[in-house]
């Protein structure tokens, strides 16, 4: 590559990070909402993504679980959700690996709870709720987001990752 004085140039690497996030009040939202115990009621919070998020309670004497779930392309996988006094705990699924993240705080505040890098590709997420005890058996999801790194080599258009999608989206 050559600039207008026909003198060589040198292009630098470039890192693009671009996000797709899957909200819970989307109107054709990929989240995938199944109830459990009881069903997922719609809620709002100031700090919550959009105003609202979806929340639901789990009974400790039954094995049934609400759950929400997706598939999606990327590679760091972000879960927000609200905090409150009366939350037990949310499972996070991804692959088929459960990390277990607790939603009790002693006051209100949604937020993100859970953020991890994978090997950038096709993943299927699943968010559960789960009680810790008769008190602490709300949970709430607020937001999926995905983020694909795309590294575009000297003067090329190569990539080291794919596009980045949520499973459903239309490009």
């Amino acid at each position: 590559m050559r600039d207008r004085a026909d003198k060589p140039v040198t292009v630098p690497s470039t890192t693009v990070r671009a996000k797709t996030t899957a909200d819970d009040n989307q109107t054709a939202s990929p989240l995938k909402f199944t109830s459990g115990d009881r069903s997922w009621t719609t809620s709002t919070a100031s700090d919550a993504w959009g105003g609202t998020y979806r929340r639901t309670a789990d009974d400790l004497s039954t094995a049934k679980r609400s759950t929400a779930s997706l598939s999606v392309y990327g590679g760091t996988i972000a879960v927000k959700a609200c905090k409150t006094p009366t939350s037990g705990h949310l499972w996070v699924t991804v692959d088929g690996v459960t990390t277990k993240v607790s939603l009790y705080r002693s006051y209100s505040g949604c937020g993100t709870v859970f953020s991890k890098k994978f090997s950038t590709g096709l993943h299927t997420v699943t968010l559960s709720a789960k009680a810790t005890s008769g008190t602490r058996k709300w949970a709430s999801v607020d937001q999926v987001s995905v983020v694909t790194t795309v590294i575009t080599r000297r003067g090329s258009d190569r990539s080291r990752s794919g596009p980045r999608r949520v499973a459903g989206e239309r490009l």
